[in-house]
């Protein structure tokens, strides 16, 4: 073989490599901007649901809070009944006491109860 045709040999073997390395790396760059894209676009899902969830922990707290407003309007109302309910009976046991027509004969409930009106 010719010295001349064995120098071409390896050139274009050389420039084959070339070629084929050259279209590796562009392969790589093309798949890994198409994963920078695909990242983007879980990164900005992940931001979109992460506001969501957020909003909804924060109304659900928001929620809580009112429920334990009432809860507590609930308990400060029922106490007060029940002061009002005992407030009643002492001054209807008072009444009766008072009362020369009363038999003695206590029944415990108030006039309103005895006497319902008609609606």
């Amino acid at each position: 073989m010719d010295v001349g045709v064995i120098i071409a040999i390896v050139v274009a073997a050389i420039v084959l490599i070339a070629l084929f390395a050259l279209l590796g790396k562009k392969s790589n760059e093309r798949r890994h901007e198409q994963r920078r894209v695909e990242a983007r676009s879980h990164r900005e899902e992940a931001r979109v649901r992460d506001a969501r969830a957020t909003r909804a922990e924060a109304e659900a707290e928001e929620r809580a809070a009112r429920a334990k407003r009432e809860q507590a309007l609930a308990e400060e109302q029922a106490a007060t009944a029940e002061r009002e309910r005992r407030f009643a009976r002492s001054k209807q046991e008072r009444a009766a006491e008072l009362d020369p027509d009363h038999d003695g004969h206590e029944t415990g409930r108030t006039d309103r109860e005895t006497h319902p009106t008609r609606r």
